[in-house]
């Protein structure tokens, strides 16, 4: 199994980053964006140059679900939660909801 290119993998690590900067950001605060390290070390050990169209189309159609969910984490975090930390709910929520959506669209095809 290859890593370059692995697209599954990239969600996985994806996911794993925004749990882990979930768990940085509730014990440590600020600090809890070297989460996001781990993000950009998947971004660069598996994107390739050259994508394929069906790679595009679910790429796409990733982007398109993690919007409308995003949306509707931080419209539930305005309402709810108001003393919440925008930044932190949309920076975790995007990792985690990218993540798992992309792993469901990369296995389900």
């Amino acid at each position: 199994m290859t890593l370059r290119g692995n697209f599954t993998a990239f969600y996985f690590i994806e996911l794993l980053s925004g749990i882990l900067t979930a768990v940085l950001f509730y014990f440590f605060g600020d600090i809890g964006l070297l989460g996001l390290l781990l993000f950009f070390a998947g971004l660069i050990l598996t994107l390739k140059k050259d994508v394929d169209e069906r790679e595009i189309y679910m790429s796409y159609k990733i982007n398109s679900y993690e919007g409308a969910l995003i949306g509707a984490i931080m419209a539930l975090t305005y309402f709810s939660f108001p003393e919440a930390n925008w930044f932190y709910v949309f920076i975790v929520s995007a990792l985690v909801v990218r993540g798992i959506i992309g792993l469901i669209a990369f296995k389900m095809g």
